[in-house]
């Protein structure tokens, strides 16, 4: 069975007790981060120090191992992805002048200009044969 990584810092400062007297905290603490294998923020550099085991390793998505990942950079596989042709955000009723309609949506809502410009034309009382 794998151990996570609160659990190898456990054992790398002589036990979860022992751990919870170097680093200040209860007992029950150092149970809870081996238990989850999260340990907290403000804990991270107390751990460092005390079992040797480096910031990066106890939590890689504060403290980055790679010097080019900085805060605010897109990271691979999150670049946004262009929008399909003919399709219309529904963001706020000015958008939606065009058609003369206004609905209920959410802003995340996506409809065709065909469906918007059919809508519209149903509310005028104008249907299709």
């Amino acid at each position: 069975m794998e151990t996570n990584i609160a659990t190898r810092a456990a054992d790398a400062a002589g036990g979860q007790s022992a751990l919870a007297r170097a680093i200040g905290c209860s007992p029950q603490a150092v149970q809870r981060m081996c238990a989850t294998g999260r340990i907290p923020a403000e804990r991270v550099l107390q751990i460092e120090s005390v079992t040797g085991i480096s910031r990066h390793e106890l939590r890689p998505d504060l403290y980055p191992n790679d010097a080019g990942a900085a805060v605010g950079s897109v990271k691979a596989g999150k670049e946004k992805q262009p929008k399909p042709e003919g399709l219309v955000e529904r963001r706020r009723p000015a958008a939606q002048a065009h058609a003369g309609i206004r609905t209920g949506r959410r802003a995340t809502d996506a409809t065709t200009r065909e469906q918007i410009i059919a809508i519209g034309r149903a509310a005028k009382g104008e249907f299709p044969e």
